[in-house]
């Protein structure tokens, strides 16, 4: 599950696409302004984590989704939402319009 089908990909696509491999992306949110995201992924062993990306311009890339760097490994999918609620201020809006 990539949440951004429709913008480009960054310099580290290839990474990622290595990654993705390794695990299954189960949630996604974006940001109340669209120019932040979080994914939330499970590991084969079971483990959960998450990524945060950020809209970001280049010069010769123009606009696309950059990563930063991969949060903990948790026990359960609500643990890694949790943490990211707490590091990502932008999250908590957007998990309370769900409600």
């Amino acid at each position: 599950m990539w949440p951004f089908p429709e913008d480009k990909r960054g310099p580290g696509d290839l990474i990622e696409e290595h990654i993705k491999i390794r695990q299954e992306d189960i949630m996604a949110f974006r940001s109340p302004d669209g120019t932040e995201a979080v994914v939330v992924s499970q590991k084969p062993d079971g483990t959960f984590r998450y990524r945060g990306y950020r809209y970001d311009y280049d010069e010769y890339v123009g606009n696309y989704w950059m990563s930063y760097p991969c949060a903990g490994i948790y026990g359960s999918a609500k643990i890694a939402i949790n943490e990211a609620n707490s590091d990502l201020p932008w999250l908590r809006a957007a998990l309370d319009g769900l409600n």
